[in-house]
């Protein structure tokens, strides 16, 4: 069975080993095919678009919530440790769900509101690519 690299659903067939005048085995065409890979990868990632979400709906609410969160200028407090997003009285929760709204999303209970919003708080902490990672483990 052959093994191959995926990256966003491209599949890269792997490299042959090749051997140095001396008959050593490089990995030269490995590192190379890695640098490619890694190369495609940071020209195709677009921040806050979830495309590597599979779940259309996860997507569209991570989406929605990145957007309201980008448009309100309201990283910072997302950012902060927040005991819970769904019973916060902090007025810029308020700010952050009419934007929501605003931009067309109104399908949140209370559970994938709260949800929705640590997901932000992890990119607001960690960066969208440490979060793209750790999703695609799952």
């Amino acid at each position: 069975m052959t093994t191959q690299l995926q990256s966003q659903n491209i599949l890269y067939p792997p490299v042959p080993p090749t051997f140095d005048e001396d008959g050593t085995l490089t990995t030269e065409s490995s590192q190379q095919t890695i640098a490619t890979i890694n190369t495609i990868e940071s020209e195709t990632f677009i921040t806050g678009k979830f495309d590597y979400v599979e779940s259309t709906h996860t997507k569209e609410m991570l989406a929605n919530a990145w957007q309201a969160i980008n448009l309100t200028e309201t990283w910072d407090f997302v950012r902060m440790p927040i005991e819970s997003f769904m019973l916060s009285r902090d007025d810029k929760i308020w700010v952050i769900t009419a934007k929501m709204k605003e931009l067309g999303y109104y399908g949140h209970s209370g559970f994938s509101f709260g949800w929705t919003m640590r997901q932000m708080q992890f990119i607001a902490q960690h960066g969208e690519k440490k979060f793209r990672e750790e999703y695609l483990k799952n």
